[in-house]
């Protein structure tokens, strides 16, 4: 990705966070889908993330850490952004490490980790960046790892220049491309009040190695 096109991607993942983060003096709120966030820290909770490393990919607002740190004996946590405004909201709300860097840059050391979360985050990847971005990914996951990954299923409201389809075809090529299982791949709808809409989503996890 060429200099210009990185900076239009991150200039447009800043505003998007300017749009759910407000800061007036010493008051912090931000606007997050809360009901997805509980399901997926329910189905999280399935799995033992005792002395578990996590790197979080498109970590936003890393509100998942805070509530693993509460209720997992989570070793580490360290999310990544494009965006730096979510990386600081993260840092100072948050209290997560979290850093800009792209999929496709990871700044860690080989075998870091033993899980990653994905969460409404491999349909953002630019296709033509999504081999390289495997290739690191592979790169900084442990022989014995664990992914979890959050679809989303419905039309996007995002700017088409930075949402790009992600489909059963790409999850098996994702999966190949890292030697891992799929473990799961089901369907799950959140359904938000006070209208009652309903929102799709997948729920993926695969995993390798003796885990």
């Amino acid at each position: 990705m060429d200099i210009i096109k990185l900076k239009q991607e991150e200039n447009y993942w800043d505003a998007h966070a300017a749009l759910r983060i407000k800061i007036k003096g010493k008051s912090v709120s931000y606007n997050d889908n809360f009901y997805k966030r509980s399901k997926l820290l329910q189905k999280l909770l399935d799995y033992n993330f005792d002395e578990t490393d996590v790197l979080e990919i498109g970590c936003a607002f890393s509100t998942i850490s805070l509530a693993l740190k509460v209720c997992a004996n989570l070793n580490s946590y360290k999310g990544i952004d494009v965006s730096e405004k979510y990386c600081e909201f993260a840092r100072r709300v948050m209290g997560a490490d979290a850093r800009k860097a792209k999929v496709n840059c990871l700044p860690f050391e080989s075998d870091s980790f033993n899980a990653l979360f994905a969460f409404d985050v491999f349909e953002h990847i630019n296709p033509s960046e999504r081999l390289d971005s495997y290739v690191e990914i592979d790169r900084v996951l442990q022989n014995n790892a664990r992914i979890f990954i959050n679809n989303p299923l419905e039309e996007t409201k995002h700017d088409l220049n930075f949402d790009h389809e992600f489909n059963d075809k790409h999850i098996v090529e994702l999966s190949s491309n890292l030697g891992m299982r799929i473990d799961k791949l089901q369907k799950y709808t959140v359904v938000l009040p006070p209208d009652s809409n309903k929102i799709s989503y997948q729920w993926i996890v695969m995993s390798r190695g003796n885990i």
